[in-house]
Formats: C-alpha cells, structure tokens, sequence
C-alpha cells in the first residue's frame, strides 16, 4: 500500500530505505510527548467538563513540554 502511494499517487521514482525508516522516526519524535498529554488530559477532568475545554486545557499547558522534549529528541535523532 505504501508503495504504491508512493508511485502512483505522489509519482516518487525512488524508493529508498529512508522512506521506511521515516516513520520509525517521526514515532521516535513524538513518542515521549503522548505521556506528557495524557497527564495534561487527565488533570483536565478537574477543570474542564466539554470535550472541546478539555482538549483546550491539554493543548495549553503541554505545549511548551511537547516543544522541548520534540526538540531534543530531535536534536539527539539527528545529531
């Protein structure tokens, strides 16, 4: 499946090993940043009842976290 979008719907002519480490990668990433969100998540049951507060209590007191443990991680990825 992957292949063929890649040939067919995006038309890359090259297949490289990279293309299928990439999503390891990007998992690598932002694996870390899902236990800082579902902390966030879970304290937003205190102070927020809808579904749309509670995502915009998570988004707001996790962004700043999400950004550096991303960019370190990043950083020890690519270094």
């Amino acid at each position: 499946l992957a292949l063929f979008l890649y040939v067919v719907v995006f038309r890359v002519r090259y297949f490289a090993m990279i293309h299928v480490l990439a999503i390891f990668i990007a998992l690598g990433v932002g694996a870390d940043d899902i236990f800082v969100y579902v902390n966030a998540w879970r304290h937003s049951r205190r102070v927020a009842t809808s579904f749309e507060a509670r995502i915009a209590y998570a988004h707001r007191k996790t962004y700043r976290a999400v950004l550096a443990t991303s960019f370190t991680t990043a950083v020890a990825f690519f270094a």
